[in-house]
């Protein structure tokens, strides 16, 4: 069973429409703040928040792969605030760890973001250069891919993958920018979730 942590973010809403084809069942877990997701036969929808542990364990048991999209953006809101940034997408971050170590699941995909190369010119970015975040928000996300990278070398058995996202697209919109059927760039959504799953993956039919 996946969980899909930020479900109601828009790359949330896209991850989740794949988690729920073929799945037994899917937990959303979301904040009293987020747009509102109908339950169905296929998705349970637990509310609560990062800086919970208990909560997060409890949304978490059962899980074979969880998907962390769940975050406090906004680097504005960091430079205000970074207490907060770093409560929620640090310590938020390791809760979602600790509760996947401690309930067995096989791996932890986090969505991590692009801030945390700083304002580097060069483009494109690569996972070649060196991240030098300069917003609380940017330091707060490498600070978590670390824990991720940490966890993965600590605890056997423990897998943590972390993406860097540059911005996060609507299939229309991705479409677009790709020149590629909305078809096509759902079938490669479906594809790469299907990887990260750990799924077997046929690729006579890519």
């Amino acid at each position: 069973m996946p969980e899909a942590r930020g479900a109601t973010v828009e790359l949330g809403v896209q991850v989740l429409d794949h988690l729920r084809v073929g799945r037994d069942s899917v937990v959303v877990v979301g904040g009293p703040d987020d747009p509102v997701l109908e339950p169905d036969q296929e998705v349970e929808v637990v509310e609560g928040e990062l800086r919970s542990y208990e909560r997060v364990h409890a949304a978490v048991r059962g899980s074979e792969v969880v998907f962390h999209l769940g975050a406090l953006g906004s680097v504005p809101r960091s430079v205000q605030d970074p207490l907060t940034s770093s409560a929620v997408n640090v310590e938020g971050t390791l809760n979602v760890l600790l509760a996947a170590r401690d309930e067995n699941v096989r791996r932890v995909v986090f969505s991590s973001s692009s801030s945390v190369y700083g304002s580097t010119g060069e483009l494109p970015r690569t996972e070649e250069m060196a991240p030098d975040p300069i917003s609380p928000y940017g330091v707060a996300k490498l600070a978590a891919e670390r824990y991720c990278v940490s966890f993965s070398r600590v605890y056997e058995s423990f897998e943590a993958v972390v993406l860097r996202y540059v911005q996060d697209l609507s299939y229309d919109e991705a479409a677009q920018v790709l020149g590629q059927p909305v078809g096509t760039v759902k079938s490669n959504v479906h594809r790469a979730l299907k990887l990260l799953r750990g799924e077997n993956h046929d690729r006579a039919n890519d």
